[in-house]
């Protein structure tokens, strides 16, 4: 998977759903470049003619809280919607 300015970050290890719906919200990037295992919104993916990429910055990966293991407990959940929504509104307002 590549960021937004074409920088590879590492591969798609797995997705996570919500335990109640058993829909998709979050992706898990692995990688040597991301030294832990990062949940990125799949709303930042980004469809292209050669596959797919993100809207986000490696940056905004690796300042995103790390996910420890594949369990996504609530708390956590929380500080990642704030960190995405936080990270999103800043890049907006750079485009605008």
């Amino acid at each position: 998977m590549r960021d937004g300015e074409g920088r590879l970050l590492g591969h798609v290890h797995d997705l996570l759903a919500d335990a109640e719906s058993g829909i998709a919200d979050w992706m898990v990037l692995d990688g040597p470049a991301l030294g832990a295992f990062r949940a990125v919104p799949l709303a930042c993916i980004r469809r292209r003619r050669s596959g797919v990429d993100l809207t986000v910055t490696y940056r905004d990966v690796m300042a995103s809280p790390r996910l420890d293991d594949l369990r996504l407990d609530a708390e956590h959940e929380r500080r990642l919607l704030a960190y995405w929504e936080h990270a999103r509104r800043r890049d907006v307002g750079h485009d605008g």
